[in-house]
């Protein structure tokens, strides 16, 4: 078995043998293509579905479902879009959605990030799509470590995790070379 901690960009030799992989690039790209089929099935009939990735792993793994939905319904429209906001205050800068305030109206939208943990980032994201009126909103998250202090919840999960609160995950989604996730 490859060691995946060894892989990862920027992590000091130290940490790296604190890190517990929990997926591997294997397990995360069928994960990816579930999570689309699941997409798929739930929206079945629509022609258009609006991706929103929340900047940072979101927003690739955003990418990379969009990039599969593709794949398995080509004749889809898909529209692929970012939400930026400063996670760790959310309220100390503004959250920038890139659309025109007006494109959510009666949409179906999924709203996507990496790992979803207290579920605070999700619910400042969701308050900013929700003022734009859609129709429906679907949320997906690679990783849920099942730490709720906010009241969100994942529509798709790729996996559920118990963690300790200590504990924090960490997935890596580059352009080029291996996915992976840890336990740190």
């Amino acid at each position: 078995m490859p060691n995946f901690a060894a892989q990862i960009p920027l992590v000091p030799l130290r940490l790296a043998s604190l890190m517990t992989p929990i997926l591997s690039d294997l397990q995360i790209r069928r994960r990816i293509t579930r999570l689309a089929y699941q997409l798929w099935e739930a929206n079945f009939g629509l022609t258009d579905l609006r991706l929103i990735g929340i900047h940072g792993g979101g927003y690739r793994l955003a990418e990379l479902l969009t990039a599969e939905l593709a794949r398995i319904h080509p004749t889809l429209r898909l529209t692929l879009s970012r939400l930026t906001l400063h996670k760790p205050e959310p309220l100390a800068q503004p959250l920038t959605l890139d659309l025109p305030t007006d494109s959510l109206h009666n949409e179906t939208v999924v709203l996507i990030d990496d790992v979803l943990n207290s579920g605070r980032t999700l619910a400042f994201a969701l308050a900013e799509v929700l003022r734009r009126n859609p129709a429906r909103i679907q949320t997906l998250l690679l990783v849920d470590r099942q730490h709720p202090t906010f009241p969100v919840a994942a529509t798709f999960t790729g996996l559920t995790l118990a963690t300790t609160l200590a504990e924090h995950v960490r997935v890596e989604l580059p352009e080029s070379g291996e996915f992976g996730a840890w336990v740190l």
